[in-house]
């Protein structure tokens, strides 16, 4: 077969199919490098992200209901011995509560730790201590107390543990 003997329709869809599959092989190399730069970008904005979480107050509770402390504020807790603070407050107050809803004691124990508790001298230090090196504020400290004091009240009327 010579070259005049070959038809041109042939030629034609030999070049259509070799210009498809060039087209497609480029298509495919492109999508590809779009999808690791998609990937590269998505990790880059995961890093962000995470630096602008780690740049805010870490929680010491959670906006669970009950509202509960996070694992931070468990260890700001202990930090501040909490529980131990809050055990003689708890003895202190547990007359003014008696009767009241769960949710009345959550606001009393948040409203008592506000308005009326006085840390010692001592105590104080601590909580300063406790908030310069955990990054946080001697309010996160206070709420971190609340929520001890109301679960120790609840505890001490025999409620629902949260």
């Amino acid at each position: 077969m010579t070259l005049s003997q070959i038809n041109p329709l042939y030629v034609l869809v030999g070049i259509a199919i070799a210009s498809i599959i060039f087209a497609a092989g480029k298509w495919i190399g492109s999508v590809n490098t779009d999808r690791t730069n998609f990937k590269q970008f998505m990790e880059e904005v995961r890093t962000d992200i995470k630096e602008i979480l780690a740049r805010l107050d870490p929680k010491v509770s959670t906006n669970l209901s009950p509202t509960r402390l996070t694992e931070f504020g468990k260890r700001v807790s202990v930090c501040v011995d909490a529980k131990g603070i809050t055990e003689q407050l708890a003895k202190k107050v547990q007359e003014e509560v008696k009767g009241k809803t769960n949710y009345q004691i959550q606001t009393y124990c948040e409203e008592y730790i506000q308005d009326k508790f006085e840390p010692s001298d001592e105590t104080d230090l601590l909580f300063e201590k406790c908030a310069f090196e955990n990054g946080i504020k001697i309010q996160q400290i206070n709420i971190v107390l609340a929520i001890e004091l109301r679960d120790r009240l609840l505890e001490m009327q025999g409620s629902e543990q949260i």
